[in-house]
């Protein structure tokens, strides 16, 4: 999966706004997965899988009451037949105020109604799903990431696991300060996110990113944001 560079703008109230794209990996479950609206435990935390990515890019698992097994959690980001399903969404993240803070504000985040295996439970959505994203930015100083949740959320950086907020849970979150990281200015680095929706109580997904140089599609504006810090 890759950010695509859009050169989209968008109209808002009068003013044009800039946007970039989020190309995401969706993957749909049947609600009799083990670890989805029939799972055994709701216990939730830090510490679920380890804090850095495994050799195919995936979480690695600790362990949870709140899953069944490694064998049962490999197959949240893996593509298994008569398991999942999965198909590509793009995710819009917008910049109204032109202040280089792009956001993805989704409170009802149902990304794969009525495809897939279909809406199931309730019949008013498509739960039980897992998103995943893997992309880079170019670190910039001053520059954070936001992501906000639920129920599952991993992010990592670099390979490291900075945001962690694992099992079954209400809307959660936080900030990563990218000056904290000890990363160099002009380098490019990874950024890989990771979601699951198990319950059939909501759905919120929320990213803030000013992190952006990559994907900034003002190359003028990008080009002086570096000559300013290289």
């Amino acid at each position: 999966m890759k950010l695509i560079y859009s050169l989209a703008l968008v109209l808002i109230l009068g003013q044009v706004a800039y946007s970039l794209t989020i190309q995401a990996t969706v993957r749909d479950f049947l609600y009799s997965h083990p670890d989805f609206e029939g799972l055994a435990s709701y216990a939730h935390g830090p510490g679920i899988v380890q804090s850095t990515l495994g050799p195919d890019r995936k979480p690695v698992l600790i362990g949870s009451p709140s899953i069944t097994s490694v064998a049962t959690f490999a197959q949240w980001y893996n593509d298994v037949q008569g398991v999942n399903m999965k198909t590509t969404v793009n995710l819009e993240l917008t910049d109204p105020d032109n202040d280089g803070v792009f956001t993805y504000n989704n409170q009802a985040y149902f990304p794969i109604d009525g495809q897939l295996f279909g809406n199931e439970n309730n019949g008013a959505h498509n739960w039980a799903f897992t998103t995943e994203i893997h992309t880079t930015f170019t670190y910039i100083p001053g520059t954070k990431f936001s992501c906000v949740g639920d129920d599952d959320i991993w992010v990592f950086i670099n390979d490291q696991l900075e945001l962690d907020f694992g099992g079954p849970h209400g809307p959660q979150g936080g900030t990563v300060d990218l000056d904290t990281l000890g990363l160099t200015p002009g380098n490019t680095y990874t950024l890989d996110i990771f979601q699951a929706e198990r319950q059939s109580t909501g759905s919120t997904f929320r990213i803030d990113t000013s992190a952006v140089i990559v994907t900034d599609p003002c190359p003028k504006r990008t080009a002086a944001r570096l000559a300013r810090i290289l």
